[in-house]
């Protein structure tokens, strides 16, 4: 088991399908920002933890019981513009 990082709260999650043509949009949204890749079919614990049910969905755990949710390319392109990484 992976020990578990105090240091690091929050988590950002990109939950996607290996058939899903707009994770791929995501992705590219994405490029310069620091999320994990999350595989939806494989850890279907997560994925049901997050109650994730569509792909792409960005998950913005804040380690602090806060979670946000981005479901959809078109809803992750607008946060990436809203959200200016520093």
């Amino acid at each position: 088991a992976a020990a578990v990082m105090e240091a690091e709260p929050e988590r950002t999650m990109l939950f996607t399908t290996k058939t899903c043509p707009n994770c791929r949009i995501a992705k590219a949204l994405l490029a310069d920002r620091a999320y994990e890749t999350v595989d939806a079919e494989e850890e279907k614990d997560l994925t049901m933890k997050y109650g994730v049910v569509q792909a792409p969905t960005l998950v913005i755990d804040d380690g602090r019981g806060g979670v946000q949710k981005i479901v959809g390319a078109p809803a992750i392109k607008t946060w990436c513009a809203q959200t200016v990484e520093a």
